[in-house]
C-alpha cells in the first residue's frame, strides 16, 4: 500500500465521519462553531398603556305614565248610581242634571226626573262599579221605554225600543268588580224603569262528617254498646205418639190358688217296737 491509498482511505474516512454527524444532529452544533456570536438583544422596558376607561351610558329613563284611575269596587246594595240625565233620546250632550241615585227603580208615570228636563224626549245613563261574588245572575229590567245594559264594554241586554213597561230577563256568569252601565229612553207618554239582579246560588251540599280512624281507638272514647238482641228460646220438642203395631192381648184371669193339701197323720208302727 503505497501512500496514495492512504490518502484516499484517510480522506473517505473523514467524509463519513462529517456525514454521520449531520445525519444525527450535529450539523447545529458546526454550524454554530463556524457562524460569528451575535450579541444579546437590549431589554427595552415595552411601554405600558393605561387601560382606556369603558364609556358608560346615562341610564334611560323610562316615560312615567300617570296611573289610571280605577274606581273602587262597591258592593250591592250599599254602592249609589251615577245618574246623568239629557233633554233628548240619544243620549247626545252634556247631561242636564247630574245626581246620585241609590237604586234604579223609578215610576215618574208622564212626569219628569227632575228639574229642567222634559216630560217626553229625554234619556238617562247610570253607572257604577259593582263587587259580584263568583256565581249565576239573573239580570232583570221593566222599562217605557227603551233600555240597555253593558257589564265592562260588552252590552249583556238590549231593549232599546219604543214600548209600553214589559219585563226583559238575562242569565250571567259574573264575578269580581265589574263596571256596570244602563241606559234608558223615554219616548212620549209613561216613563218608568227598573233594573235588579240576584244570584242563583246553587243547592248547598252537607258534607257527611267522617270520624278518623284515632278517635275510635281512643282510651277515652269508649264505643257505645249495643245490647245483644234476646234470643227466643226454641218451643219444646214433644214427640208424636207412634200406633201399636201388636194388638195388645187382654189379661189372662186370675187363676184361683190351689187348695192346701193336708198331711197325713205319722203311721204308728204295729206292734210297738222296744226302745233300745
Amino acid at each position: 500500500m503505497n501512500a496514495q491509498h492512504v490518502r484516499v482511505i484517510a480522506l473517505v474516512g473523514v467524509a463519513f465521519f462529517l456525514s454521520a454527524l449531520i445525519a444525527f444532529g450535529g450539523g447545529d452544533e458546526l454550524g454554530a462553531l463556524d457562524s460569528p456570536i451575535s450579541p444579546l438583544p437590549s431589554m427595552t422596558p415595552s411601554s405600558t398603556t393605561a387601560p382606556s376607561p369603558s364609556p358608560t351610558t346615562a341610564p334611560t329613563t323610562a316615560p312615567t305614565t300617570a296611573p289610571s284611575m280605577t274606581p273602587s269596587p262597591t258592593t250591592a246594595p250599599g254602592g249609589a248610581w251615577r245618574g246623568e240625565y239629557f233633554d233628548n233620546q240619544e243620549l247626545a250632550g252634556e247631561p242636564v242634571l247630574v245626581r246620585e241615585d241609590a237604586a234604579i227603580s223609578f215610576d215618574w208615570n208622564e212626569g219628569r226626573p227632575g228639574g229642567g228636563l222634559p216630560t217626553d224626549r229625554f234619556s238617562a245613563r247610570w253607572t257604577r262599579v259593582v263587587d259580584f261574588a263568583a256565581g249565576e245572575y239573573r239580570l232583570v229590567t221593566v222599562a217605557d221605554d227603551g233600555v240597555r245594559v253593558f257589564i265592562g264594554e260588552v252590552l249583556v241586554l238590549d231593549d232599546w225600543e219604543v214600548h209600553p213597561a214589559h219585563e226583559e230577563i238575562r242569565y250571567l256568569s259574573l264575578a269580581g268588580a265589574r263596571a256596570v252601565r244602563v241606559e234608558y229612553f223615554e219616548g212620549v207618554g209613561l216613563a218608568s224603569i227598573s233594573v235588579v239582579w240576584e244570584r242563583l246560588d246553587a243547592p248547598t251540599v252537607t258534607p257527611t262528617p267522617t270520624v278518623p280512624w284515632w278517635a275510635t281507638c281512643s282510651p277515652w272514647t269508649r264505643p257505645t254498646l249495643t245490647a245483644r238482641p234476646t234470643l227466643t228460646p226454641r218451643p219444646t220438642y214433644t214427640p208424636r205418639p207412634r200406633p201399636t203395631c201388636i194388638p195388645t192381648e187382654p189379661p189372662y184371669p186370675t187363676q184361683p190358688p190351689f187348695p192346701t193339701a193336708t198331711l197325713y197323720p205319722t203311721a204308728t208302727p204295729w206292734p210297738p217296737q222296744p226302745s233300745m
